[in-house]
């Protein structure tokens, strides 16, 4: 299995360690019998929010001069995660306040294991939220986007 799949499914395990509880806003967790944390992308979603999809966009492989040994590479892995959200009132900007709370949700779960299972180095979050109309997603959903680089090393081929 390749290291980058390792990462994309350990990524898709932490995810569904929010389960609503302790500082989790929201359950996407297989307690309720619904695969809720997907690989790959859906726009809008085919699953009920709350729901969360990760998505590999971008890998990179660099030779740091004086950093990387001869016989390694270091890489770089983009996902992109995109939480989708119902509002649980008719309140203006409760939407986005529910994004914002997903994103958040997101992020610890991402950074309680920034060594992604021990196959990263580190791993780096950034995320912005929108109301569902902005993205042509509907007007009923909030969405969180979120970035997550992963930097890892392999040995070289050779």
């Amino acid at each position: 299995m390749s290291t980058k799949r390792s990462i994309i499914e350990t990524l898709q395990t932490n995810l569904k360690a929010i389960d609503g509880t302790g500082d989790y806003v929201f359950d996407v967790s297989d307690a309720n019998s619904t695969e809720r944390v997907v690989i790959g992308r859906q726009i809008p979603p085919s699953i009920p929010p709350p729901c969360i999809y990760l998505h590999p966009v971008r890998g990179t492989t660099e030779q740091a001069p004086g950093r990387t040994a001869l016989t390694k590479y270091d890489r770089t892995l983009q996902v992109q995660i995109i939480g989708f959200v119902d509002a649980e009132s008719d309140e203006a900007g409760e939407l986005v306040l529910q994004a914002l709370d997903m994103l958040d949700d997101i992020e610890r779960a991402l950074e309680s294991d920034r060594l992604v299972g021990g196959f990263a180095r580190d791993l780096e979050v950034e995320g912005e939220v929108y109301h569902g109309h902005e993205l042509d997603v509907g007007l009923d959903v909030g969405v969180a986007v979120c970035g997550a680089t992963i930097t890892y090393q392999e040995k070289s081929a050779t």
